[in-house]
């Protein structure tokens, strides 16, 4: 799989190279499945995200990184090249569907991200870099499945995601409402009400993963990783159509 995405448009008729360029998203990964038997297969996609340099203003996602003119002296979308390796192994428990999975995320510029964009040099104040600011992890099982009337299954996972690790504008916006820098789980369960409605119930537990994080934009400016803990229930009614 390949693709090229528009990220985000930039004045052409503005002064300095990232004022002036759009920001573009591009993304290749590489899926394979062997199946071990009937009811047996793994799944592992590796894949790599790069961006073009620029501006990012105006963002009003959960957690929206901007170049607010203060801290952020660079485009906000530089230094992010991100190797990934998400997959899962599928078998049967008696007769029931589970899968073991897991994601990894390992940014290639994270010290230069951390250092020079997000301004957490070590000095002034601020925590410097540590090596596990550059890599996010997910492990967790799942048993069960949601396709039919009927159907459930109940799901837990436990991850950390490193301050530089990704895009904190793309982060997974329920987990500690999108803030970088956390460690923690979710758990919940998910019932078939029919074929096309599906309920569930989710919990968030999350805190930080580096206690000390302190300055730059962690906990200045955009603030992408200033809270403590963050815990979370969401009830969510999905309807297929």
């Amino acid at each position: 799989n390949a693709g090229q995405f528009f990220f985000f448009d930039n004045n052409e008729d503005a002064y300095g190279s990232d004022y002036n360029s759009d920001v573009w998203l591009f993304v290749t990964q590489l899926v394979g499945k062997y199946k071990f038997s009937k009811n047996v297969s793994a799944t592992f996609a590796p894949g790599w995200m790069v961006y073009s340099a620029g501006n990012l203003t105006g963002l009003n996602n959960e957690t929206p990184f901007n170049n607010n003119g203060t801290t952020v002296l660079h485009g906000a979308s530089r230094d992010l090249s991100i190797i990934t390796a998400p997959g899962d192994v599928s078998f049967k428990v008696g007769k029931i569907k589970a899968k073991v999975l897991w994601d990894f995320a390992y940014n290639t510029r994270g010290k230069a991200r951390a250092e020079q964009i997000y301004n957490m040099s070590g000095v002034d104040g601020t925590t410097g870099y540590n090596a596990q600011d550059s890599i996010a992890w997910l492990a967790g099982v799942q048993l069960g499945q949601n396709k039919k009337k009927g159907d459930w299954s109940i799901f837990f996972n436990y991850r950390q995601t490193g301050l530089a690790s990704v895009d904190p504008n793309l982060n997974d916006s329920d987990f500690a409402l999108g803030q970088l820098n956390t460690q923690g789980f979710k758990t919940g369960l998910a019932y078939n009400v029919t074929d096309f409605c599906v309920l569930a119930a989710t919990y968030y537990d999350a805190r930080r993963l580096r206690a000390n994080m302190l300055g730059g934009e962690a906990t200045n400016g955009n603030k992408i990783a200033y809270l403590n803990s963050v815990r979370i229930v969401q009830l969510d009614i999905n309807v297929k159509f």
